[in-house]
C-alpha cells in the first residue's frame, strides 16, 4: 500500500508539473532544476500549491507550516501557501453513521433526536454535522473520516525518507533542517487524529480563561466523546470571515481586535497553551464582541522556561530596549557567545524600530520575518521548532488586525496587554519559587525518613551499617544537584 501511495503522489507531482520546485534545494546534483525554478513566478507557485492540496491532509498541514518560512520561499509562494485551507468534499452520510454507531455501540437514533445529513464543514481529516441530542440540546458532531489515520502514517513515513535525503544532500537542506518540521508535524497530527485530545484541549483552554468575559469556549458533551467522534455545543455567532455582517451588526471592530490580541498574548505568555489554528474561519464573534473559538485539533504548548524568555523578549522589544532583548537571546542560548551582544542589539533595532510606530496597514509581517531570518542566518541562530506554530498564528493575528483595525498597531497594543497582566506573570514566577521551596521541604522530610530507617536497620542488623553511609552520600549528591539546577 505504501508503494501505491508513493506512485500516486509521483503521478500528482508529474500532473502538476512541479519539477521546478527541486531547484529550491540549490543542489549541484539538481543544477538543471535550478534553472527552471523561478521564485517570482505566480504560475509555478499556484501549481505547487495545487499539488500540495491534491496530495491530502498531511501535505496541506505541511504547506500551512511552510507558509511562515520566509527563509525558504519568496513572498509569491508564501501567499499561495497561505491560501491553502483544508476544505474537501464530504464523504457520504452513511459512512459517518457507521463510525458513530461503532464508537458508541448504539444506533444513531438512540444517540440523537435528529442529525443533519449534510455536513456543515468538511476537511480532509474530519467533517462536521449539526445535530440535536435526545434532551434537545443543539450540538455539532465532529467525526474522523475512515482510513485517515492509515493514510497519515503512510505519508509521514514517505516524507521522513524524502526529507532525510534532502537534508543530507543539499546545502539548503542542511541549513533549514526540514526533517525537524516533519517530526513536529507528526506530533501535531497524532493529537489531531484522536478527538479525545481535542475535547481535553477545549477543557483546558476553558479552565485557563475561567471567569474572563471576553472569550467563550464551547461546551464538551463528555458522554459523547471517543477517538473518532466529538460532540460539542453548537455556536450561533458571526464568523470573522463575514466582516460585512459584523459591520452591519454594529459590532466594534476595534474591540474585537483588542480581545483577539489579549487572548493570543495571554495564551502564549501566561498559560503557555494556545489555539494552534487561529485563522478567521475558526473564530466566531458573539454579542458584546465576545470571541469564541472552534476546531481545537491543533494546539500549541510552550514550556515555562521558554515562556519566560518570550515574555521578557516581548517586553524588551515593545519598550525599545534592544540591548536587553539581545542579552535575553544570548542567555537563552539562541545566539552563540562567539558573537557580540551589541552587534546583535543593533540588528534587532534595525528591524523593530520601524515596526513599532507604524499603523497595522503599513506593516508587512512577511517582510519583517524575512529580515528576521536573514539576521538569524548571520548570527547562526537555529530555527526553533517549538515556535513554528506560534509564528504561524502570529501571522494570522496580524492579518486579522489589518482587516479589522488597520489604523491600530498590534505590537503597541501588546505592550498594554502585557503591562496589564504583568502582575499575573510575576505571580506565576513566584508560584514556581514556592513549588521549589515546597519540594525542598518534602525532600528534607524524605532525608529524615531515610536516616530514621537506617538507624532502625543498624540496630537490627550490623551488616547494613556500611550501606547507610552510601544512602547519606547519595542523598547529599541529589540535594547538591537540585540546588545547582535551581540556582541555574
Amino acid at each position: 500500500m505504501a508503494l501505491l501511495r508513493f506512485i500516486h503522489l509521483g503521478l500528482l507531482f508529474v500532473r502538476y508539473n512541479c519539477f521546478f520546485i527541486l531547484g529550491l534545494l540549490n543542489s549541484k546534483w539538481l543544477f538543471l532544476f535550478n534553472i527552471l525554478y523561478n521564485k517570482k513566478s505566480q504560475k509555478q507557485a499556484v501549481r505547487f500549491a495545487k499539488f500540495l492540496s491534491a496530495a491530502g491532509p498531511v501535505f496541506i498541514k505541511l504547506a500551512q507550516l511552510m507558509s511562515t518560512r520566509v527563509d525558504l520561499f519568496s513572498e509569491v509562494y508564501l501567499e499561495e501557501l497561505k491560501k491553502l485551507r483544508d476544505k474537501v468534499k464530504p464523504i457520504p452520510y452513511k459512512k459517518i453513521v457507521k463510525v458513530i454507531e461503532a464508537d458508541f455501540g448504539a444506533k444513531i437514533e438512540e444517540i440523537f433526536l435528529e442529525i443533519n445529513k449534510e455536513a456543515i464543514a468538511s476537511a480532509s481529516v474530519a467533517q462536521v454535522h449539526k445535530a440535536k441530542l435526545l434532551d434537545g440540546s443543539e450540538v455539532i458532531v465532529k467525526v474522523i473520516k475512515p482510513k485517515t489515520t492509515k493514510l497519515f502514517k503512510q505519508d509521514i513515513a514517505l516524507l521522513k525518507i524524502l526529507f532525510s535525503i534532502l537534508q543530507n544532500t543539499s546545502k539548503r537542506g542542511k541549513t533549514s533542517k526540514p526533517l525537524r518540521i516533519i517530526n513536529h508535524l507528526e506530533d501535531t497530527m497524532k493529537l489531531e487524529l484522536d478527538l479525545r485530545f481535542e475535547a481535553a484541549a477545549m477543557d483546558e483552554l476553558k479552565e485557563n480563561f475561567n471567569g474572563e468575559s471576553y472569550v467563550y469556549i464551547p461546551k464538551v458533551y463528555w458522554n459523547y466523546v471517543s477517538e473518532s467522534c466529538l460532540v460539542e455545543e453548537f455556536i450561533n455567532g458571526v464568523s470573522l470571515n463575514n466582516i460585512y455582517t459584523l459591520k452591519q451588526g454594529n459590532y466594534s471592530l476595534d474591540k474585537i481586535t483588542r480581545n483577539l490580541a489579549t487572548i493570543f498574548f495571554l495564551q502564549v505568555l501566561q498559560d503557555g497553551y494556545f489555539h494552534g489554528d487561529m485563522h478567521s474561519g475558526n473564530i466566531f464573534v458573539l454579542p458584546d464582541e465576545v470571541i469564541c473559538f472552534v476546531d481545537f485539533g491543533i494546539m500549541g504548548r510552550i514550556s515555562p522556561s521558554l515562556r519566560k524568555y518570550l515574555f521578557d523578549v516581548f517586553t524588551a522589544f515593545v519598550n525599545k530596549d534592544y540591548k536587553k532583548a539581545a542579552e535575553i537571546h544570548f542567555k537563552a542560548g539562541w545566539v552563540s557567545s562567539k558573537y557580540n551582544v551589541d552587534d546583535f542589539a543593533l540588528a534587532c533595532r534595525s528591524i523593530m524600530a520601524k515596526l513599532l510606530d507604524k499603523p497595522q496597514k503599513d506593516i508587512k509581517i512577511g517582510e519583517l520575518l524575512r529580515q528576521l531570518f536573514i539576521i538569524s542566518g548571520n548570527f547562526e541562530m537555529e530555527i526553533q521548532e517549538d515556535l513554528l506554530l506560534l509564528q504561524k498564528n502570529l501571522m494570522y493575528l496580524e492579518n486579522l488586525g489589518r482587516v479589522l483595525s488597520p489604523d491600530e498597531n498590534l505590537w503597541m497594543m501588546s505592550k498594554e496587554i502585557i503591562a496589564e497582566n504583568i502582575n499575573t506573570h510575576q505571580a506565576f514566577k513566584e508560584s514556581l519559587k514556592d513549588k521549589y521551596h515546597n519540594f525542598l521541604v518534602d525532600l528534607d522530610s524524605i532525608k529524615n525518613s531515610f536516616i530514621n530507617r537506617n538507624q532502625i536497620l543498624q540496630e537490627n542488623n550490623n551488616i547494613l551499617l556500611n550501606n547507610s553511609k552510601w544512602y547519606k552520600r547519595f542523598f547529599v549528591l541529589v540535594v547538591i544537584i537540585i540546588v545547582l539546577l535551581i540556582l541555574k
